[in-house]
């Protein structure tokens, strides 16, 4: 017999900060659906680069730290990085029963928890940064910054494994970052997909003349490759999305690539639905939550045979992988793939897996049984 709570349990969200719009943050939606009056704190807050979702998070009223009051530790939190322990033990949680981690790159989880809660730790994947995994960044390239910042890159490797101890219980996004936290702290984790953007009614979709890219515009993301690749295939090519690459991709791309930036989530979904196949090129990608979102409209995903797109996309059921990271090997699966047809309503069916109601049920059940081994010694949510 289920045993329920006897009182409505109180959550808080810690996520590591607000900058651009991604899978994260898609992530800190799903959990604030699940629990609208939880409190939200993040690091640091830039609505203004987060451009048409900037609103939308101001109305969640989330609190940030100290650091919000340095202007260019808004805009520029890599410079930050060296104070995350600071700043993370500086933000003051209110008495919960559950502080949930968002937890990535800014290392979240460091935040200083109220005693008696129990700490859960949506880990979107281990530091980058700190893991020899690629970055959006390009500043520890350079020889001489990776040997001044060596120390500090240390202190802050140090840090992650000893704040992993405090957490009471690892959710990750996948196989692939569910592995990564074994190999880097040592901890079993759970895996919850996360929320994709599904639509909420019957969208008509099309065969589709066009190949789509929805993605940050970020070196690690390798659109620069699939643009070199569309410029010699000469095919349509849309890309939605934005970052500090976008200025340098606009000017090395053809007239057959269209750049749309940020756009609605309904735009999005047009997107999805009148494209031929969604394109991905990312290396180590945690987890792979646009080539979800595509196959939830049927379309099939040319993707880069690495990280988390290897346990998403079925080749040839779902889509096609390319070997090697190059743009002659993306033009050949592309060729390839012309050759080929897809069955939608397969691909549809296979997508139900990552449902958001799945995500909303998992991490309710997993709340709800981590309070019940803590107060009846019980443990069903593994």
């Amino acid at each position: 017999m289920e045993i329920k709570p006897s009182k409505e349990i109180k959550v808080a969200i810690v996520h590591d900060y607000l900058r651009t719009y991604g899978g994260g943050e898609r992530v800190l939606e799903g959990l604030h659906n699940i629990w609208p009056k939880a409190k939200i704190f993040v690091a640091t807050a830039d609505y203004k680069r987060m451009d048409i979702f900037g609103d939308k998070f101001k109305k969640l009223g989330i609190r940030t730290s100290w650091a919000q009051k340095i202007p260019f530790f808004v805009k520029k939190p890599l410079l930050y990085r060296f104070l995350l322990p600071l700043i993370w033990s500086s933000i003051k949680i209110p008495k919960v029963d559950v502080v949930i981690s968002s937890s990535g790159s800014n290392i979240a989880k460091g935040v200083r928890i109220p005693k008696g809660a129990i700490h859960i730790c949506y880990c979107h994947t281990p530091p980058r940064f700190l893991y020899a995994l690629e970055t959006e960044t390009t500043y520890l390239d350079n020889p001489l910054i990776k040997f001044i910042t060596l120390p500090a890159t240390a202190m802050l490797k140090f840090y992650d494994r000893k704040t992993s101890d405090k957490v009471d219980l690892f959710i990750a996004n996948s196989e692939n970052v569910k592995l990564r936290i074994k190999k880097v702290y040592k901890k079993d984790a759970t895996i919850v997909y996360p929320p994709c953007s599904f639509p909420k009614k019957s969208i008509k979709t099309t065969r589709g003349s066009y190949y789509l890219v929805v993605s940050r515009l970020v070196r690690y993301k390798h659109v620069d490759l699939i643009i070199r690749a569309f410029n010699k295939l000469k095919l349509p090519l849309v890309i939605i999305g934005g970052g500090k690459e976008e200025n340098k991709l606009k000017k090395m791309a053809s007239d057959n690539i269209q750049f749309l930036g940020q756009v609605s989530d309904k735009r999005l979904h047009e997107a999805y639905a009148e494209c031929k196949a969604l394109v991905v090129a990312a290396k180590d990608e945690d987890f792979g939550m646009t080539a979800v979102e595509a196959m939830g409209f049927g379309k099939p995903v040319v993707a880069f045979y690495s990280g988390g797109y290897k346990e998403i996309v079925v080749s040839p059921k779902t889509g096609i992988f390319f070997k090697r990271l190059t743009s002659k090997s993306l033009c050949d699966a592309i060729n390839y793939f012309e050759s080929r047809s897809f069955n939608p309503k397969a691909i549809k069916e296979y997508a139900k897996k990552f449902l958001e109601d799945n995500f909303k049920r998992r991490m309710k059940k997993i709340v709800t049984d981590v309070i019940r081994r803590r107060k009846y010694g019980e443990n069903t949510f593994i």
